[in-house]
């Protein structure tokens, strides 16, 4: 991700970032002990596709502040 794109500190959005990440990480150990892998795995696997599904929801266009970061084709990366 490119955080200097996003008109907040990104030293506050790291510390977001590894505060959501010490609960994930429990979360994972906690099903993987009790429900199994198998379904722990399917379960990540079908989130995971959900949120790509609802990725292709979200309208492009431009964030407020001139550009949201995310390069609208692949020539337009420079």
């Amino acid at each position: 991700m490119d955080l200097q794109n996003f008109e907040f500190n990104i030293y506050i959005i790291q510390l977001i970032f590894g505060a959501v990440d010490f609960p994930a990480k429990l979360m994972s150990i906690l099903t993987i002990t009790y429900v199994g892998r198998r379904f722990t795995q399917a379960l990540a696997l079908i989130l995971a596709g959900l949120a790509i599904l609802a990725n292709t929801l979200v309208p492009q266009g431009e964030a407020r502040g001139g550009g949201s970061g995310v390069p609208k084709s692949p020539t337009s990366l420079r």
